[in-house]
């Protein structure tokens, strides 16, 4: 785990606590491009970061941990920071805590902020993957495009020739659509 704060009674606090949910930490650090440095280097399994640091702002900070998706990242709001919920709860933190906490509420947290990374990462890589089938289905689209105005061929016919073509080399359809495209092939 690694904890990013300034404040010294926060830093306290979830020392404290961290043998509750099976953690320790590996790296502290009150400097916000420090963090993002170490996160780099150290690879923690879960970041908790205060609202008041050094060097970069917090927010910053946050959108550039969400957006890299390294580990789980939780914010934990001290009383006289609370005005900044709203903000927090935008950038999307995996999990955020107010203070006074206890140490239950603490591993509460820390558990839902693990799920919840994880929930993001699984969602990521559906995204990825519909986001190649839709480029998949496009390629093959304009390949058989190309050879309909090539061949003036039926639509089902320029079909089943990319995918006969595909199945003799053994290759995927995007790879014989790309082929189509680049003129590379074409059916006979």
């Amino acid at each position: 785990m690694m904890i990013v704060t300034s404040q010294a009674q926060l830093l306290r606090d979830i020392k404290a606590v961290l043998p509750v949910a099976q953690y320790q930490a590996v790296a502290v650090t009150d400097n916000g491009l420090e963090a993002l440095r170490l996160v780099h280097r150290v690879e923690p399994d879960l970041l908790i970061m205060g609202w008041s640091l050094k060097g970069l702002p917090p927010d910053s900070l946050l959108d550039n941990l969400l957006e890299q998706r390294l580990c789980p990242v939780m914010t934990i709001l001290a009383q006289d920071e609370l005005n900044w919920l709203p903000e927090v709860v935008n950038a999307g933190a995996h999990q955020i805590l107010l203070a006074p906490w206890r140490a239950h509420d603490f591993l509460a947290a820390v558990l839902v902020a693990e799920r919840n990374f994880s929930h993001d990462r699984k969602m990521v890589a559906e995204i990825r993957l519909l986001e190649d089938e839709l480029t998949t289905r496009r390629l093959v689209y304009r390949a058989v495009l190309t050879i309909i105005q090539q061949f003036g061929w039926e639509e089902e016919k320029a079909y089943a020739a990319l995918r006969k073509r595909a199945m003799e080399k053994r290759k995927s359809l995007r790879t014989v659509a790309q082929e189509v495209i680049r003129r590379a092939w074409f059916p006979e």
